[in-house]
């Protein structure tokens, strides 16, 4: 299982996706999964993402049939989550290709020491005290 799900809620994001998904892609921390939701885009995004996770078996591609809105779709990668971490990338971030390794490193050191109990939600814990939101199953 790999260590970091990382969530990427998309919609009508096609100038920038693709770009988006090869600098997740190209991270040096390799165990990774990449979790596409496409919310019913009206553009080229879902054939962008359609490629790319065509190429490469660390992306899982959704599409939506109606625009569920940002917070459910944000939500919806959430909960398709399969590793012990987890992120959140906008369709137009463009991470430095050692993010996802600090990422999966300062977690491991800070853990849930610090995290108020109010964050926990749904089995996982919410860490603001690192460089992005990052969950941790518990």
């Amino acid at each position: 299982m790999p260590k970091l799900s990382i969530g990427v809620p998309v919609c009508n994001a096609e100038r920038t996706v693709r770009r988006t998904l090869e600098r997740l892609l190209a991270q040096s921390e390799t165990s990774i999964e990449v979790i596409v939701s496409d919310n019913a885009s009206t553009d080229g995004t879902f054939v962008a993402c359609a490629d790319i996770a065509a190429s490469d078996s660390r992306v899982r591609l959704f599409r939506q049939g109606r625009n569920i809105g940002a917070a459910m779709n944000f939500q919806y990668v959430l909960d398709r989550a399969n590793c012990e971490f987890f992120m959140w990338a906008a369709g137009n971030d463009f991470h430095s290709c050692d993010f996802a390794a600090a990422l999966v490193e300062s977690f491991a050191v800070v853990g849930s020491a610090g995290t108020p109990r109010s964050l926990r939600r749904r089995r996982r814990l919410v860490a603001w005290n690192l460089p992005s939101v990052v969950h941790r199953a518990l």
